[in-house]
């Protein structure tokens, strides 16, 4: 009869070792498994943001383009003014 208990006893042990390296391995699974999710979201937020930098970074030429323009236009306006005054 001991030995029986016995035998219960590490059976039951190495049972309750198994489920809980089960119960760990779905940790580590629902680890994982929000990793990848937090991935995915980093991911879109980076296209995103490329997305965001490749249009602002064609405002921004253009709004120096502009600016270049009018400066280019008012340093033209000043010359002749001058000329006009000579």
């Amino acid at each position: 009869m001991n030995n029986q208990i016995d035998f219960v006893n590490k059976e039951n042990h190495r049972l309750q070792t198994q489920l809980d390296l089960f119960v760990k391995d779905k940790s580590v699974i629902d680890h994982i498994e929000k990793f990848k999710k937090d991935i995915d979201d980093l991911s879109f937020e980076n296209q995103t943001l490329r997305k965001d930098l490749r249009e602002l970074t064609g405002r921004l030429k253009d709004y120096q383009e502009a600016e270049f323009n009018r400066d280019k236009t008012d340093r033209q306006r000043d010359s002749e003014r001058e000329e006009q005054e000579r």
